[in-house]
């Protein structure tokens, strides 16, 4: 199995589209505020945790928020 390339989120429906490649990359993207990259591998914030990047859509579809 390849390791995920991409994710990209959208606003509706709560939709999300994952790529693979051989050589990954591994950016996140949101079409949801906040909207652009979310964390790519030369970003500060590429390792960790990103939960707070989503909890308003998480609380807005009902999920629980982290």
């Amino acid at each position: 199995m390849l390791p995920p390339t991409s994710l990209y989120f959208f606003p509706k429906f709560p939709a999300f589209n994952i790529t693979w490649h051989e050589n990954p990359n591994r950016k996140i993207k949101s079409y949801i505020s906040p909207k652009g990259t979310l964390t790519a591998p030369d970003m500060d914030n590429f390792s960790g945790k990103h939960e707070h990047l989503y909890a308003n859509w998480l609380r807005f579809y009902g999920a629980p928020a982290p």
